[in-house]
């Protein structure tokens, strides 16, 4: 739409507009080339995959405001196996002190799989994903501390 000079977007679409190139940017920069180690100097794009493992809940009552201390808390050292779409292990990746950790991988289908941590009840669900069709993948393990 043609708009005469001097007149301003309306703020939720200059809101959008900046969204939109924000996200464009990040995706862009999110993917990488690397070398396939063919020889022939081919390359193969990798996807960031990234996430972060928290426990919870630290509290038996929900309390309003909520209690710093009742936040949920990262996960350490956790253990994540990688497997493809055919359910071969490719990779496995351990969370760092803060519960984050972060991997690159080549395009296709993947199922991280958290695995049992010492002293947290039940183990996160299983994610399955694409990563080609987002080039930034952020993924979230919930860890249950059997406080009720």
């Amino acid at each position: 739409m043609h708009r005469p000079q001097g007149q301003d977007l309306p703020q939720g679409a200059l809101v959008r507009t900046l969204a939109a190139c924000l996200i464009a940017v990040v995706l862009t920069a999110c993917g990488s080339a690397v070398d396939n180690g063919s020889g022939n100097g081919g390359t193969v794009e990798r996807f960031s995959v990234s996430g972060v493992a928290l426990s919870g809940p630290h509290c038996p009552v929900v309390q309003n405001p909520p209690d710093p201390q009742c936040a949920d808390r990262p996960v350490a050292d956790a253990e994540i196996v990688i497997t493809n779409a055919t359910g071969d292990r490719v990779d496995s990746v351990r969370t760092a002190a803060d519960g984050r950790f972060t991997i690159p991988l080549p395009a296709g289908d993947y199922t991280f799989t958290p695995q049992p941590v010492d002293g947290l009840m039940g183990t996160p669900s299983a994610q399955s994903f694409n990563a080609a069709v987002a080039s930034a993948i952020t993924l979230s393990f919930d860890y249950d501390t059997g406080i009720r």
